[in-house]
């Protein structure tokens, strides 16, 4: 693993009763098609901006014993219950049982709207004690954007949690930020992607580069967070979390085995 150096509310809960349309909706019945996919060529993005980098080593384990692929996502999202089959989080499932032929996939979604990277932790591994996941998708970072909190306590909360995690038998993969160029105006997100960045290659877990990835998009003109009609912001919103959902598939089927379908 690379090593660098520091740069310088509301709670649902999917658990035994766990908010449970957030856990169903978000992790349905394998195969399922929600909606049309974005088109493969446009979800794409150059190896400088997302490269397949690191080792789930628990994950690759259990699937190689024949296990189940236990995922939980934790998330900050505001989103209404109603649209959670539309999120990234439904779309990585689906994209998972797809690429990983005769592997089961199970997952849980954890989302704690407003909390803070440190306030995820408790309930975030109260989870993992609970369910034993393989592997934890943790997207964090936002709030404290948004915010202006200190980066250097983001930081510290990363590496404590991702540590906690790992020692519970798990591997984690860190979801940075999203990207719009009327965000980026007004919030200064550099010095938390940079705190990602660096607790991702301080402690073994996985960066997949959310803001970069959007940021791209939005450069190359494939989506436009700034469009006036609903129409184009839903089409805005279905592209990002369809794409997303595949890349983070791909990501995780290529760290994990050898034999896994990570073509489109």
């Amino acid at each position: 693993m690379r090593r660098g150096a520091v740069p310088t509310p509301r709670t649902t809960v999917a658990s035994a009763a766990i908010a449970g349309i957030v856990a169903a909706a978000a992790f349905g019945g394998a195969g399922q098609v929600r909606g049309a996919e974005p088109p493969d060529d446009a979800c794409a993005v150059p190896e400088r901006v997302l490269a397949a980098d690191g080792d789930l080593v628990h994950a690759r384990e259990r699937i190689a014993s024949g296990q189940p692929l236990g995922l939980l996502v934790v998330t900050t999202s505001r989103q209404p219950p109603q649209r959670t089959e539309a999120l990234y989080p439904a779309r990585l499932r689906d994209e998972l049982v797809r690429r990983l032929p005769g592997v089961s996939v199970e997952g849980e979604v954890l989302n704690l709207p407003g909390h803070t990277a440190s306030g995820m932790v408790a309930p975030m591994l109260t989870l993992v004690s609970a369910r034993r996941p393989a592997l934890v998708v943790w997207q964090t970072g936002t709030v404290e954007a948004v915010r202006n909190l200190d980066p250097l306590a983001f930081g510290t909360a990363l590496a404590e949690g991702v540590g906690a995690i790992h020692r519970m038998g798990a591997d984690v993969i860190l979801v940075d930020m999203q990207y719009s160029m009327q965000t980026a105006q007004l919030i200064d997100f550099t010095p938390y992607v940079a705190h990602v960045r660096w607790a991702s290659q301080n402690s073994a877990a996985v960066h997949f580069p959310r803001h970069d990835i959007m940021r791209y998009w939005v450069e190359a003109g494939r989506v436009d967070f700034g469009a006036d009609s609903e129409s184009e912001k839903r089409k805005s919103f279905e592209f990002v979390h369809g794409c997303i959902g595949r890349l983070l598939a791909g990501t995780i089927a290529t760290l994990v085995t050898a034999d896994a379908t990570v073509a489109p």
